[in-house]
């Protein structure tokens, strides 16, 4: 089996929408970088050394709630309930990393580390059970990416990529009698990240940036014994859209 066929399978069935625009994104730096060795004149300015800086924007997470069955068979409700649970948060955090630039040619790696804020609540649509609500609340996320970049002088143009994680609050609850249930907790998720963005140096040591993050956490089972005695279970497909400004002091 090939390394990457649980990344092109989480990133491609099921994203639909989400992925063309990330591919057209992709496709439009890879064809900068093919053009930009012909182009770029003497540059001025160095990008290589170990920089440090603060970071706040706008992120847009999803949970896709799925029924994922009983301990019995019997459902809770409704089988295969589907709840879609997109919020608008604040993300923010610091970050740190290192470049090296070898001509117009700047590969690096770069670790974040912040809170993704989010406070959510969604009921189960019809023709589902009104009193299913799914929860989600943000926490504690960071990233560990390789970025590779393109320079034009004072102009840092990159694509990043690598490993995400995040500790959410998620879960389904249900506490309007005779059957209720509360299959919420908080969990730490690790999964991956691919994303891109323009930096340009103000000085010789502060640069601003903004970037441009998709992260998938993958998926989730919550249970929780109900009122009835029997254990139901929930799956969480977590994923978020993350847009941020960013600045850097390079040492």
């Amino acid at each position: 089996m090939c390394l990457l066929d649980p990344i092109w399978n989480a990133s491609f069935i099921g994203r639909g929408r989400e992925m063309k625009g990330i591919s057209l994104t992709v496709v439009s730096i890879i064809t900068f970088l093919a053009w930009l060795p012909g182009s770029v004149s003497a540059q001025t300015f160095n990008w290589t050394g170990f920089y440090l800086g603060a970071q706040a924007g706008f992120a847009k997470p999803k949970d896709f709630v799925t029924y994922g069955g009983s301990s019995t068979g019997v459902p809770f409700n409704a089988l295969d309930e589907k709840i879609v649970h997109r919020e608008n948060g604040f993300a923010g955090g610091g970050q740190a990393g290192y470049n090296y630039q070898l001509g117009w040619f700047v590969p690096g790696i770069e670790f974040d580390l912040g809170y993704i804020g989010f406070n959510g609540k969604r009921q189960s649509p019809e023709p589902g059970p009104e009193n299913d609500f799914a929860l989600s609340r943000g926490g504690l996320f960071g990233t560990v990416s390789g970025r590779l970049g393109a320079a034009v002088d004072r102009t840092l143009l990159y694509l990043k990529g690598g490993f995400a994680y995040a500790n959410l609050e998620l879960g389904v609850a249900d506490n309007v009698p005779p059957l209720t249930t509360d299959a919420t907790q908080r969990t730490t998720r690790t999964g991956w990240t691919i994303g891109g963005g323009i930096e340009y140096a103000l000085a010789d040591h502060w640069t601003i940036k903004t970037e441009y993050q998709f992260v998938d956490l993958g998926e989730k089972g919550i249970s929780a014994v109900a009122s009835d005695g029997i254990t139901d279970t929930w799956k969480h497909d977590v994923s978020a859209h993350i847009i941020k400004l960013g600045l850097n002091y390079k040492f």
